[in-house]
């Protein structure tokens, strides 16, 4: 069947435009909650020894959701009797965006689609309970477009699972359903979607439509922890919806067995839709997994759609039509002319023999798997009309009047329409109009004129004119000193003008002259311009008057130490009224009516401005800059140093604009610089410093320092956890600690870290180990400890194998080792009776844990062999046999 592009292409846009508005309109207004939650379930999967990962999968709008995804989400853990447990706290673990996909690769998804999916994923503990536990996880809310539940903006959602008595007892592992729905389908294309699940303990899975809880209320749109169940299950707007009919058209349907899901949506909105997979073992239902999601039924439009134009009725000279191609989607094409002639060129032109009607048929991308057909009824004819017209001005005065005449002529048929546009939004369909135009500019007039044959021609042409005027003011005002002032702004740079007298104004032939006399002066102008049928003039006068000069002055620039001023004015001309301000654009007055003087606060260096204006409102102004200096010093009010030792002091001069001199008291213990911001003192008592620092304008500023003698000997103490070690073993050095002090151990080369206060040694002789310490103060201690180095033997008791070993996983010498210190190279071998080697090992740390490839062995006596070589370079080997017990 053909389609018509523009009919497909409207209905589309309508419903499309419909479909987004209804998008739009679902976000909360000026709100930080959001109908963003489009969907999300929880799963579990069990660990072993009461180790359960828990998993959430959120889904929300990228359009119409307004915060991101919960960072971190609350799930509960609740028991039997819906009281909580615990509150997990979940991060999300990045997010990613849905690709939407269309099962018909000839149809395309409108834009304005997107969906943002997380996942959240962690491991608790849940060990046996009597009657299992309950996993929750609420948000609010849903978009407010939804049409099937009753007020979706104020229902949130709710993901939940039940792990039973059994699955508990039996580490079971909940249902995982394989794929996500897609979230957009097209109205009246069927529903065709595998949703079955995955359950990795073989057991059986029965699948069947189920309604969503609700969830967290607008009020509370994130409650951490969720609310207690049980949850309440969405409320169906009906009619027509429900369980089993939950998206309107063919209900959606769900096979018990396999979870393909069916149905043909014929409403264009938004639904929320439920699927649960029941988990059944040996007939006993023992876990449901329960998913809601939200399904955008929208128009979807062609991905080729073909379309061209050509006007109905052709007329021309040689039957020459071109046809313009508006197909999208293709670049292969076919053309049939409707006179056994075709073309494959994307927009051909066509000479046909003879006049009359012919059905033009367009197939874009013919072949393909996506095609499309238009096709269009043309009339062919020869041009006989031929147009033209022409104008007379009736008058140029106040308005223009053009009478238009038409000199159009058809030598095959007869001229029965006329349509003028006259290019100021009129237009008539008189043959020979007139029209009055208002405003002078440039207008492009048409003429189309129609035969009785259908034949339709054109012809345009620029009409341009203006129309003389002047507008000027009687008076205008320029202040003595003012930028010379514009004479007539509006003027019109098409007319001839002339301004008299010529002294004051930069040009006197301008449109707009710029006009500078010294004395008040009248000014005359004339005016003309020549449209092609007359000149018009006219003329008009302005009064440019200048009053005498008014001048103020204010007191000079000045620094200042007190930040009180008065500041002053006089002026001439003024009408004694003054505007004090410290704004530039006098946006503010800070003096009190209008008074000269103004006492004034200063804060760093401030300009202030002083106004004046005479009888006509011409001013003057005056700028005083005023700087309160002020001397900005700091240093440390507390100085604490050990008796005896030197301290230099410091003092931060915090302007550097500032040139200081300073003075210390009183100087007994200063050593040197004593004029100077960083003098030597050597105090044998705590006192108080004094510093004043002067400025180079004389202003000054003092502080006072506290040095504070400290007589005291730090206390320290080092002692070992063990004096005597086997050559390669390490010992744990201790010493008294104190957040205030700083550590240095030597020999450095025996310890791990020489700076903390309990580092660990590992010396190859018999060594005194020796911390110095030194506290807040500066003042020092020190302690000292020996570890004494024991003599070591290559062999037993130093080195040996256990003759037996209990791998039965109570904890207890459940893993065989090699028992030795201060070796290398260690090669231990186990061998069954029968002389296959079952375990072998180069490190003393790894030891045989009673299997062999993966498998427990049976008690038994085996053999082995051991090599190693001590750090005294012996080599040391030996052979046995080992019992395994169980």
């Amino acid at each position: 069947m053909p389609i018509d592009l523009a009919t497909l292409q409207d209905a589309w846009m309508k419903k499309l435009y419909l479909f987004l508005l209804i998008l739009a309109f679902s976000q909360f207004p000026q709100t930080g909650f959001a109908t963003h939650i489009v969907g999300g379930e929880i799963n579990y999967r069990c660990l072993g020894n009461d180790q359960y990962e828990i998993s959430l999968q959120i889904f929300r709008d990228c359009f119409t959701g307004q915060p991101w995804f919960d960072n971190p989400a609350s799930i509960g853990i609740f028991n039997a009797n819906d009281s909580l447990i615990f509150d997990l706290r979940v991060f999300p673990m990045g997010n990613d965006t849905l690709d939407p996909q269309l099962s018909n690769p000839c149809l395309v998804i409108p834009p304005q689609v997107c969906y943002h999916t997380t996942m959240y994923r962690d491991t608790v503990e849940l060990p046996f309970i009597q009657g299992g536990y309950q996993v929750a996880y609420q948000r609010c809310c849903r978009n407010q477009s939804i049409l099937n539940i009753v007020n979706p903006l104020m229902t949130g959602a709710t993901y939940y699972s039940f792990i039973s008595e059994q699955a508990l007892l039996e580490c079971n592992n909940s249902a995982f359903f394989n794929d996500w729905p897609p979230f957009f389908i097209c109205a009246d294309f069927p529903i065709d979607f595998e949703h079955f699940a995955i359950d990795i303990d073989g057991d059986s899975i029965v699948y069947q439509m189920c309604a969503p809880f609700t969830g967290a209320s607008f009020n509370f749109p994130i409650p951490q922890p969720p609310n207690n169940p049980p949850y309440d299950s969405v409320t169906w707007v009906n009619p027509p919806y429900n369980t089993n009919n939950m998206l309107n058209g063919v209900p959606l349907d769900i096979d018990p067995v396999t979870g393909f899901l069916t149905g043909v949506p014929n409403t264009v909105g938004q639904f929320v839709v439920g699927i649960c997979a029941q988990e059944y073992r040996n007939g006993q239902l023992i876990s449901t997994t329960r998913r809601d999601f939200q399904f955008n039924v929208g128009i979807c439009g062609l991905k080729v759609v073909s379309s061209f134009f050509a006007p109905e009725v052709q007329c021309g000279d040689q039957l020459s039509i071109f046809f313009d191609n508006q197909s999208e989607g293709s670049e292969a094409f076919f053309w049939d002319f409707g006179d056994n002639n075709t073309s494959n060129d994307p927009s051909p032109t066509h000479v046909y023999a003879d006049t009359g009607n012919y059905i033009v048929t367009l197939i874009a991308g013919p072949g393909a798997a996506c095609t499309d057909t238009f096709t269009q009824t043309i009339n062919v004819q020869y041009q006989s009309l031929f147009v033209d017209f022409s104008l007379e001005y009736e008058t140029c005065e106040e308005q223009i009047i053009i009478d238009y005449i038409d000199l159009s002529v058809d030598t095959l048929s007869e001229i029965v329409s006329w349509d003028w546009d006259f290019g100021n939004n009129t237009g008539s369909i008189d043959q020979f109009p007139s029209i009055e135009y208002d405003d002078p500019g440039s207008y492009l007039v048409t003429l189309e004129v129609t035969a009785a044959n259908g034949c339709i021609g054109s012809a345009s042409a620029t009409v341009e004119f203006s129309i003389p005027q002047i507008s000027l003011q009687d008076t205008l005002l320029l202040c003595p000193g003012e930028p010379p002032i514009e004479l007539n702004p509006d003027g019109d740079p098409e007319l001839l003008y002339e301004w008299v007298p010529h002294e004051g104004l930069d040009d006197p032939f301008s449109a707009n002259p710029s006009a500078s006399p010294s004395e008040t002066t009248i000014y005359t102008v004339f005016g003309s311009i020549f449209n092609n049928f007359d000149t018009c003039s006219v003329e008009q006068s302005v009064t440019v008057f200048v009053p005498p000069a008014v001048s103020v002055s204010a007191n000079p620039d000045t620094t200042i130490c007190d930040p009180m001023l008065i500041l002053n004015a006089v002026s001439q001309n003024g009408n004694g009224i003054y505007f004090w301000s410290d704004e530039p654009d006098f946006s503010n007055t800070i003096n009190v009516s209008g008074a000269p003087d103004v006492e004034v606060v200063i804060d760093g260096t401030e300009d202030f401005f002083v106004r004046v204006f005479d009888e006509y409102g011409c001013s003057d102004e005056d700028t005083v800059v005023v700087t309160y200096s002020t001397v900005d010093i700091d240093t440390e009010g507390l100085i604490q140093v050990c008796v005896n030792d030197t301290m230099r002091l410091e003092v931060l001069n915090l302007d550097p604009n500032d040139q200081l001199a300073y003075s210390w008291s009183p100087a007994d213990d200063i050593v040197e610089g004593e004029n100077t911001a960083t003098p030597l003192i050597m105090p044998t008592t705590s006192q108080e410093l004094t510093v004043t620092a002067i400025n180079q304008h004389g202003c000054s500023a003092m502080l006072t320092v506290f040095v504070d003698v400290s007589s005291l000997t730090p206390p320290v103490q080092a002692w070992v956890d063990r004096d005597s070690i086997f050559p390669g073993e390490t010992v744990q050095l201790f010493s008294t600690e104190d957040n205030g002090y700083s550590y240095n151990w030597s020999p450095q080369m025996f310890v791990d870290n020489a700076a903390i206060a309990n580092p660990v040694a590992k010396p190859d002789v018999t060594t005194t180990f020796v911390v110095e310490i030194e506290d807040e103060f500066g003042c020092t201690n020190k302690d000292s400890v020996t570890v004494f180095l024991k003599d070591f033997i290559c062999g037993e008791p130093f080195i040996f194998v256990p003759n037996a070993f209990t791998p039965n996983g109570d904890g207890v010498n459940d893993i065989l080792y090699v028992r030795a210190n201060a070796v290398t190279d260690v090669y231990f071998v186990i061998y069954s009776r029968w002389g296959e080697k079952i375990f072998e090992t180069n490190d003393k740390d790894i030891g045989w844990d009673g299997t062999f490839k993966g498998a427990e062995l049976s008690p038994d006596v085996f053999g082995y062999y051991l090599t190693l070589r001590c750090l005294n370079e012996e080599l040391y080997s030996r052979k046995g046999n080992i019992t395994l017990l169980r």
